[in-house]
Parts: C-alpha cells; sequence; structure tokens
C-alpha cells in the first residue's frame, strides 16, 4: 500500500469514531489495531503529521504533553 492509501483508510477509520462521540479521539496503536497499515509507530506518526498539516486531522494537546498523541478528525477531513 502507499501512504496516499494508508492515509485514507485512517481518515475512513477516524471519522467512524467521531460518529460516536466518546470514542472520537484515538491513538496510533488503537489506529494500528483498527485498520490494514503493517508499519512503525514512527511511520503512522508521519502521516499523522501530514495529515494535521493538511487541516484534515488535529492532536489533542492536553494528552501529548503526557508522552501520547491522541489524533481526531476534523470537519475538513470529514468533507
Amino acid at each position: 500500500m502507499s501512504a496516499a492509501s494508508d492515509q485514507e483508510e485512517i481518515l475512513r477509520y477516524l471519522a467512524t469514531r467521531f460518529g460516536y462521540g466518546d470514542q472520537r479521539y484515538c491513538t496510533i496503536p488503537t489506529l494500528l489495531k483498527n485498520t490494514s497499515i503493517d508499519a512503525s509507530n514512527q511511520y503512522v506518526l508521519a502521516l499523522m503529521d501530514e495529515l494535521e498539516m493538511s487541516g484534515l486531522v488535529m492532536t489533542r494537546q492536553a494528552y501529548q504533553m503526557r508522552g501520547g498523541n491522541l489524533f481526531q478528525i476534523t470537519g475538513k477531513g470529514i468533507d
């Protein structure tokens, strides 16, 4: 698979989670567990950085300060 198709899969998964409200935030290990992406945390982090720079996802900063990343899809990412 390519990085672009991996990012599309991540966005589809995050959009599904968003519909459940209390499950709208997601960690990298959760993404790896619930998608078909078989790669390192660093690879997924790079994908998420690109998605965040594009405005398609956002990082919850309070969680990030504790040593992890917690991601949520944005309205632009859903569109």
